[in-house]
């Protein structure tokens, strides 16, 4: 059942990005969206990518790991997983605001506007930080929000293969803007 609340979210920003971007329209409609996905083709009229690499988070709290996607490796934080020989909730945050990059996320925030998602962190959730393409020297260039889908289900997989993560238990949000 997680999964299928993974994959309906993923879905609904893959319909945010059709609705918020300049595309091209798909010549060949299949019957699902994944299929749709698929043979769609975005047409890129802005190339945006930030080649500045992730900063070095502290060794107490986060890692920067590398995780393959379909057009190459991206970066992430990830938070340390408890070897005790349970499996353990995580969560995967996209950053807020506009960009494909990984903020600062370890730091305190204002808790209006607490974008580093640390309530859920201190809770025991392993956090995994994404980039995404075009982010932090990640590959590829910002699309907004439509094949960004691969690369946070890349990061998913890549979650769900780590040592004491509950696979059953991986979940997805972001604060993409603040709301007053």
């Amino acid at each position: 059942m997680k999964k299928l609340h993974f994959i309906a979210v993923t879905a609904f920003l893959s319909i945010v990005g059709l609705l918020s971007c300049n595309y091209q329209k798909p010549k060949d409609y299949k019957s699902t969206l994944a299929e749709r996905r698929e043979h769609f083709r975005t047409k890129l009229v802005k190339f945006n990518q930030n080649k500045e690499k992730p900063e070095t988070p502290p060794a107490n709290l986060l890692s920067t790991v590398s995780f393959p996607t379909k057009i190459g490796n991206m970066a992430a934080y990830l938070g340390k997983i408890p070897d005790d020989g349970k499996l353990h909730p995580a969560m995967i945050w996209l950053t807020g605001g506009m960009g494909n990059g990984i903020d600062k996320v370890w730091g305190e925030a204002d808790a209006n506007n607490d974008q580093t998602a640390s309530v859920f962190r201190k809770a025991g959730l392993v956090m995994m930080y994404p980039t995404q393409r075009g982010g932090n020297g990640s590959p590829g260039n910002e699309e907004c929000f439509y094949r960004e889908i691969d690369d946070i289900i890349a990061a998913r997989d890549f979650l769900a293969k780590q040592k004491g993560v509950d696979t059953n238990r991986i979940y997805l949000d972001s604060i993409l803007t603040k709301v007053d």
